[in-house]
């Protein structure tokens, strides 16, 4: 993929993204329709980037915007909420959250 596609298509995937996540946080959505969302909109990109022949080059793509969406998430999540000094809940809540993105996004559904 050209360079200059790939920056396009990221930008517009990011944007995509960002959208869902605000709509996600406004929704108070427990992660379930936003990583779902992101999901299809990766997919589709994928199935696009196949039928151009480029999946060789779709790899590295799929991959940043798929770190891009969860740590947005995560983010989002965890922003505000923790001001302990030392931040090791932070760390815990990251983790547990890096853990149900993944969950949710093979499974379909918030781990219990």
């Amino acid at each position: 993929m050209k360079k200059a596609k790939a920056e396009h298509l990221t930008k517009i995937t990011k944007e995509i993204v960002i959208s869902l996540c605000k709509e996600s946080n406004n929704s108070q959505d427990d992660g379930t329709g936003y990583v779902s969302s992101v999901k299809s909109v990766l997919e589709g990109m994928k199935s696009y980037l196949e039928a151009q022949g480029k999946s060789l080059e779709f790899k590295k793509f799929f991959e940043n915007l798929y770190s891009f969406s969860k740590n947005i998430w995560i983010e989002s999540i965890i922003k505000n909420r923790l001001k302990e000094p030392d931040g090791s809940l932070a760390e815990k809540e990251t983790l547990y959250y890096d853990y149900c993105f993944e969950h949710i996004y093979k499974k379909g559904n918030f781990p219990l």
